[in-house]
């Protein structure tokens, strides 16, 4: 059976998309494209036989985000869901709380401020994916990277 290259994205401004590609073995990241034709780009070569796991855009992300910043993820959200229908590419959706749960983050709370918790979801990258280069940018591309490569090989073994 071929597996199946798996992607992760954050649909953020800041955000990233990660790759692995099971016949080389490789993880690969990059940070999110400013075009729309450069995402498309992006998702195109893996255009078949893959599955993509998206980071969902909640709907209420706390009182102190600027509506503009809301407005940018929601639009690149769209953007990319767009391209992924049209590629006709699988994908699922999935909340950030499920995919830090399951990489086992810890709760943002535990953290005084938005920089202590992005650097230690930088430090979980690093730890899952330590031949890659990662930046702020593609963390939590990676993790979601990683999450979704224990869903898909749990699936896998399920299946066997």
């Amino acid at each position: 059976m071929d597996r199946k290259i798996i992607v992760g994205i954050d649909c953020g401004i800041g955000g990233g998309i990660a790759y692995y590609i099971p016949k080389k073995k490789e993880v690969y990241a990059i940070p999110m494209p400013e075009k729309i034709e450069d995402i498309e780009s992006a998702l195109s070569f893996v255009l078949h036989n893959s599955i993509v796991y998206v980071e969902d855009v909640p709907p209420f992300v706390g009182i102190n985000r600027p509506a503009a910043r809301i407005f940018k993820l929601a639009k690149n959200y769209g953007i990319i869901l767009g391209i992924l229908q049209a590629l006709t590419m699988e994908y699922i959706t999935v909340r950030p709380a499920v995919w830090m749960k399951a990489i086992g983050a810890g709760k943002k709370k535990e953290y005084s401020n938005d920089n202590k918790w992005k650097n230690h979801l930088k430090d979980i990258a690093l730890d899952c994916f330590p031949q890659s280069k990662v930046t702020l940018k593609t963390a939590d591309a990676l993790l979601i990277l990683e999450y979704g490569m224990q869903q898909y090989f749990n699936r896998e073994v399920a299946n066997d």
